[in-house]
């Protein structure tokens, strides 16, 4: 009986210690975050969904703008460490954007269109 309340206590103290680290790295890898990282946000920028995602990134880097996502082009994710495409439509004939084979920027894709730009550029994330 004793051997089990002693095991319970160092489970206990171990899973609490296992807790703080977490919680510990956690808060040092969102100061990580927000230490310059550059991001360009190009979504329908008139919605609710827009602005509370682009409250969310201003909270955690450095630099975030946005663009239109109907006239987004290539050229202006230069000078952007990422690039974030959303489009909140689940609709297969929402507008895609003309991006082609070259690009080459670090980039999220969001929603429906952002399948049909993958797939058109044969990356894993698109339709499968």
């Amino acid at each position: 009986m004793r051997n089990c309340a002693l095991r319970t206590r160092i489970v206990v103290a171990a899973l609490t210690l296992c807790i703080l680290a977490a919680l510990t790295s956690t808060a040092g890898a969102q100061n990580e975050a927000s230490s310059g990282l550059r991001i360009l946000y190009a979504g329908l920028l008139d919605t609710d969904r827009a602005k509370d995602f682009v409250d969310f990134l201003d909270e955690h880097f450095e630099k975030v703008e946005t663009t239109d996502y109907l006239t987004f082009t290539a050229d202006k994710s230069a000078g952007f460490d990422v690039t974030i495409l959303d489009h909140d439509g689940v609709d297969t004939r929402a507008p895609r954007p003309s991006i082609s084979r070259q690009y080459s920027r670090a980039t999220v894709t969001l929603g429906v269109p952002g399948a049909d730009i993958c797939s058109r550029l044969s990356l894993k994330t698109g339709y499968l």
